[in-house]
């Protein structure tokens, strides 16, 4: 599946490297920490971190919140914000779980759709069944992305009207699907009165100590 000569670029060493790379380059070229005379190059071996130190969320109000769905296979689904012309700007937060790593990343399309209010929620109507991110524009890369020790967090803050989509895409698995637990909200750029936006568009408001940005304290974080 990689284009041809993609693999040529990379050589993979066993436990037996220092004899392979001594047929390749000077003994005195390779840092001593591998097995060369070299004091000048630092090798920096990574951490291990026992999985009870992993990152964890201050409040376990949060983990209270997550609405569960899925992902199938070869499929997506996206959750649409739209914001209209001449409101007060608005910050999008999310925090998710996964078993497995799945594609995200947000869309923006500047064209937005009428929207009307059901029993008190604001009720969006969602016309796409699949996001054709090659007719948005990207504001937040689509990358690969697993969650299942350490949660995804993060937030953005949403500068022009239009049509905002956080797209959660397993099409690169033929076979399994993709559990995930999600909150995404919309709120002040303070994290005050957070909105909850669901699935099919809809909007509930919930209490600021509910708050993704108050809870996780994200604009300190970030800045």
């Amino acid at each position: 599946m990689m284009p041809a000569g993609f693999t040529d670029r990379f050589r993979l060493y066993d436990n037996q490297f220092l004899d392979t790379l001594g047929k390749e380059m000077s003994i005195e070229d390779i840092p001593e920490s591998l097995g060369g005379k070299n004091k000048e190059i630092k090798c920096i071996p990574a951490v291990h971190i026992a999985q009870e130190d992993y990152w964890k969320p201050p409040s376990d109000l949060l983990l209270t919140l997550l609405e569960p769905f899925h992902v199938s296979a070869k499929k997506q689904k996206f959750f649409k914000i739209e914001i209209p012309e001449n409101q007060q700007r608005k910050t999008l937060s999310w925090y998710f779980k996964n078993d497995g790593d799945i594609f995200f990343g947000i869309f923006f399309d500047p064209t937005t759709t009428s929207s009307s209010a059901v029993n008190g929620k604001k009720s969006i109507a969602k016309e796409e069944k699949d996001l054709e991110t090659e007719t948005k524009e990207m504001v937040l890369p689509f990358v690969k992305i697993t969650a299942k020790f350490v949660h995804e967090f993060d937030y953005l803050d949403l500068e022009k009207p239009g049509s905002y989509y956080l797209l959660f895409c397993n099409r690169h698995s033929w076979l399994h699907r993709r559990n995930l637990d999600a909150l995404i909200q919309i709120s002040n750029v303070d994290g005050s009165e957070p909105k909850r936006i669901f699935f099919d568009g809809t909007q509930s408001s919930m209490s600021e100590e509910e708050s993704i940005m108050k809870i996780l304290n994200l604009r300190e974080f970030k800045d």
